[in-house]
């Protein structure tokens, strides 16, 4: 039976040689490029050129989108950080500033402790030495006490009168 196809008769080998041929003009800047009436030859090339220009030209505005999103992150980032190292040091100088009032503090009321120790020894020692002069002159009227009886007594002697000696101690 006849065939009637057109490629029957064709070698494969030969078929396959015009499929690559065909398809590396395809793909050819040259054929691209052609003018005039074989222009419609170049039309597969031309789309193929213009599709990988539009998609060189899309993934660089992809790309500049992208650089441009992540600049624009990073600045936010930076003004954050920015933002957080400013608080970071208006809380250290806080603190600071807290523990010089409490050191401040802390040394006042050393120094007022310290005044209050002062002063209570020294009305410790003024009470004290208030005690010993009473104390002293207790002593001194009680040496003159009895000195006044011893004396009493040895003139009382002299006189040929006997006086018992005070009792010792408060007792009669």
């Amino acid at each position: 039976m006849p065939s009637s196809d057109l490629f029957d008769n064709v070698n494969p080998v030969v078929l396959a040689v015009i499929a690559i041929a065909f398809a590396a003009l395809t793909f050819s800047e040259r054929l691209a490029q052609l003018e005039g009436k074989f222009r419609w030859i170049g039309a597969s090339a031309r789309w193929w050129s213009n599709r990988q220009i539009r998609k060189v030209r899309r993934d660089n505005l992809l790309e500049r989108t992208r650089r441009r999103a992540r600049d624009e992150a990073y600045a936010s980032l930076d003004d954050r950080y920015r933002a957080l190292n400013i608080r970071v040091d208006q809380l250290t100088e806080a603190m600071q500033k807290q523990r010089d009032d409490h050191d401040d503090e802390l040394e006042a009321a050393r120094l007022e402790h310290r005044e209050d120790i002062r002063k209570t020894r020294e009305e410790h020692n003024e009470e004290m030495a208030s005690m010993r002069r009473e104390l002293e002159r207790k002593n001194e009227f009680i040496v003159r006490l009895f000195q006044w009886g011893h004396s009493a007594r040895a003139k009382a002697a002299l006189g040929g009168i006997d006086i018992d000696p005070m009792p010792e101690n408060g007792s009669n």
